[in-house]
Order: C-alpha cells, then sequence, then structure tokens
C-alpha cells in the first residue's frame, strides 16, 4: 500500500501497467472517512473487490492515486480519521481488516520517512 501522499512512487510505477485504477489509498480514506462504523463492512468489501483488480507477480497493491491528476485534490488525509475517530488506530485496524477480507498474509504499508501522522496511527 502506498501511503506517502507526498512521493506516490507507486502511483508513478502503475501508471503504464495498469492505467485504469479503480481504487487508491486516498479513494479509501474518503470512504472510510464518510461511512458510519455500522456500515464499515460494507465500505471494505468494495474496496476489498477494486484492490482485486490491481494484483501484480502475486501481490495486491494499492498506490496513493488512481492517477496524477488527484494528487492536487485530496481533501482527505490520514489525519482527518485518526483527529475525528474514537479510535486513534483506525487505519491499523481497517488495513488489517482489508488483508483478512483478501486473505493475504502480509499488508505491508509504504510511509514516508521519519515520524508522521499517519505512522503514528500505524503503530500498535
Amino acid at each position: 500500500m502506498d501511503a506517502d501522499l507526498e512521493a506516490p512512487g507507486i502511483t508513478w510505477m502503475l501508471g503504464r501497467r495498469k492505467p485504469n485504477l479503480e481504487i487508491s489509498f486516498a479513494d479509501m480514506l474518503a470512504l472510510i472517512h464518510g461511512e458510519p462504523e455500522d456500515e464499515m463492512d460494507q465500505t471494505l468489501e468494495l474496496i476489498q473487490d477494486r484492490v482485486r483488480n490491481i494484483h501484480l507477480e502475486n501481490m495486491f497493491v494499492m498506490p496513493a492515486f488512481r492517477s496524477p491528476a488527484q494528487l492536487a485534490s485530496l481533501e482527505i488525509r490520514p489525519e482527518h480519521l485518526i483527529k475525528y475517530s474514537d479510535d486513534p488506530y483506525i487505519m491499523t485496524e481497517m488495513l488489517g481488516e482489508l488483508g483478512k477480507k483478501l486473505d493475504v498474509d502480509t499488508v505491508i504499508v509504504d510511509l514516508r520517512a521519519g515520524l508522521s501522522e499517519i505512522s503514528a496511527g500505524l503503530t500498535c
């Protein structure tokens, strides 16, 4: 998962191999932010369905953005989820649940260097 929104390397790398992406980390943030807790399972089902279409060499890959144009219009950021949630580990839990739905052994999150608002919420 490319969660480095300031240097979205995976987004650039996927550009030619998967030009019509259906989901990105930015989309996931917006979906989770706008969904009531009791409907979160349906949201994760939708995300899982879209991520299944981004399968490369035995991995599911979620880029930071669907396209470079999305980079300039990010309205929901990871810190919005953490700040307005009762659960400071909401990102950890959502990524874990997504991993379960995808039936994967490991979820790897690419973050920017150093402590950031999202890395703080991804540590348990």
